[in-house]
């Protein structure tokens, strides 16, 4: 995600160091439009060097908030929090519940022509996690099972097509 590798551009942290909380509604806007205001609202943090919490609307639906961090860490600003102001619930539980229901609907609507290719693979945008971090990754490995006859089923981070995720 474009927030994160924005976070980690700013190196270490010293003297002080930020935790970051992402709150957002859908539909949430490409990284290009957010780029620049999300850099100088953080780059306006790291200057001032502020004691206290501070947030910034990065655009219409995009909110940054950073909060005074103790203690010494590697990176100036960590991403801790991020809020889905429309989500359901637990975005892990609404990812495999949307998979179940999605994976089920397109099998059977390639039912009849399964026979006309030899491989099938089934692409999602995913618009319920938007991007599942490495640790995301392995508890959904974990714990979900979801049983399909297609060869490959892959999910997509609709802000970042190179970061994907194949169940």
């Amino acid at each position: 995600m474009g927030m994160q590798k924005l976070a980690g551009s700013f190196g270490s942290a010293a003297p002080v160091g930020w935790w970051l909380r992402l709150s957002y509604r859908r539909p949430f806007p490409p990284w290009s439009k957010l780029r620049r205001s999300a850099r100088a609202f953080l780059e306006r943090v790291k200057e001032e060097a502020v004691r206290t919490r501070v947030a910034h609307r990065i655009h219409d639906n995009v909110e940054v908030e950073a909060i005074p961090r103790v203690g010494r860490e590697a990176e100036m600003f960590h991403i801790a929090i991020m809020t889905d102001e429309d989500s359901g619930g637990w975005v892990l539980e609404e990812l495999e519940r949307n998979l179940r229901l999605c994976i089920e609907e397109k099998t059977e609507k390639v039912a009849a022509f399964r026979d006309r290719y030899a491989e099938w693979w089934l692409l999602f945008i995913d618009q319920v996690s938007y991007g599942l971090s490495e640790f995301d990754r392995a508890q959904f490995k974990k714990g979900v099972r979801i049983s399909h006859s297609w060869d490959r089923v892959i999910l997509v981070n609709p802000l970042d097509h190179t970061h994907y995720f194949e169940l």
